[in-house]
Parts: C-alpha cells; sequence; structure tokens
C-alpha cells in the first residue's frame, strides 16, 4: 500500500486523513530535535490507537491500546528517549491520552531505528506518525 504525506494530510487511495506533523514541515534533510517530520518511504512498524475513539483496526501491525499512563520520552538525556513509557516518569515526556483527537492513532515507522549513543549505551529510537479524526472511524491499512 502507498501512503502519501502531504500539507498534514495523509493520502491512501481515495482516502485522505488529517495527520499531526512537524512544527516546522517535511523535510528530506531531518536532524534531530528539529520538529520536522522526515520525507521518504518508510514501513510501518507499530500501530498505537485510543479505543474509546476507534471502533475497530484491521492490520496485520502489532496493535497497541493507549492507556491513560502511557507516554513518549522526549528527553534526549534519558535511556528511553524516543521510546514508550509509563507515568510517573522521571523525564520529559509526551502523553499519548489528549482530550485533543490528535493522537487518535499513532504509527510507528521505521526511520531512524539504529542505535544512538547514550552514555556509551546504544539505544534503538524510531519516529511516530500521528493521525487524528473528527468522528469514531473504522481503520484498515
Amino acid at each position: 500500500m502507498n501512503i502519501k504525506l502531504k500539507k498534514k494530510n495523509l493520502y491512501f487511495g481515495q482516502y485522505r486523513i488529517k495527520c499531526a506533523t512537524g512544527k516546522r514541515g517535511i523535510t528530506h534533510k531531518k536532524l534531530e530535535g528539529d520538529n520536522k517530520t522526515p520525507a521518504g518511504t518508510f514501513k510501518f512498524n507499530t500501530i498505537f490507537y485510543r479505543k474509546d475513539r476507534i471502533l475497530k483496526i484491521k492490520s496485520s501491525l502489532p496493535k497497541i491500546i493507549i492507556k491513560k499512563n502511557m507516554g513518549w520520552c522526549n528527553d534526549s538525556d534519558s535511556k528511553f528517549y524516543n521510546k514508550l513509557i509509563r507515568f510517573p516518569f522521571n523525564f520529559k515526556a509526551e502523553k499519548m491520552w489528549l482530550s485533543a483527537n490528535i493522537y487518535d492513532v499513532i504509527v510507528v515507522i521505521n526511520y531512524n531505528t539504529k542505535n544512538i549513543t547514550y552514555r556509551k549505551k546504544k539505544i534503538p529510537t524510531n519516529r511516530r506518525m500521528y493521525c487524528y479524526f473528527e468522528e469514531r472511524y473504522e481503520f484498515s491499512s
């Protein structure tokens, strides 16, 4: 399946879904912390979703229901940087359960999956793609 991300919309086939991108747009020259979404062709790894907002997801990808205590570490000083965490948490992290619809579906892509060095340890990292919906939907991939 080919999916295209353009100007905060995700397109596949005849469908268009609003999609959160980096605050500073999409780029082919992604740098860590630049608030930009990487441009390119990526494989999907995992789907996180809000069960109370998404009726059903049909996908062969692993699916994880987002819980109220889940977050994503965005603190580069943490060994959990760019990974799923659970609150309470001692480093900076984004909450995944929000009243706004921005994190209804989160698809982890295979961008930036190489290990980063953290205090002489190699840590695997990855990126996420956020989709949000104004109504409850079924989602297929």
